[in-house]
């Protein structure tokens, strides 16, 4: 093999390479912008949603129509509300759907994101607290 192709090779190689591993820090970089970004979607939501209902002492019709229409209109895996004694008030899952990507790039990118938690209090009684999650597979 003479020089000229060995060159040609090694110059093919190097960008191949460099490519790459441009290629592996992009997808690693956004898999964590968007893992931090949900999981400040998921703290301001749970405190919006803890907000709302520490206005006025909840019951459970406004509390379970509140929790609906906040499941309805987001991308959700679970929303629920407790009281201070840790009882489950509210809850809202939704089911695992079809993923729009290949399975082997879900598990090789999984996307992490921490959970939204607000306490529900009026003045200075706490009336109980709220957990979400948000669905990563639409990230």
């Amino acid at each position: 093999m003479s020089i000229y192709r060995q060159l040609w090779l090694a110059a093919i190689a190097s960008m191949a390479l460099a490519l790459g591993g441009a290629l592996l820090a992009s997808m690693l970089g956004a898999r964590d912008y968007l893992g931090s970004q949900l999981t400040l979607k998921n703290h301001d939501n749970a405190v919006a949603l803890a907000l709302m209902l520490g206005v006025e002492k909840p019951d459970p019709v406004k509390t379970d129509l509140l929790v609906a229409s906040l499941f309805d209109s987001g991308h959700y895996e679970e929303i629920r509300i407790l009281d201070p004694q840790g009882t489950t008030l509210s809850e809202r899952a939704s089911v695992p759907a079809a993923l729009q990507a290949p399975r082997w790039f879900v598990d090789l990118l999984p996307i992490a994101a921490e959970s939204g938690q607000a306490s529900i209090t009026s003045g200075w009684v706490e009336l109980g607290s709220v957990r979400l999650r948000s669905d990563s597979r639409f990230a």
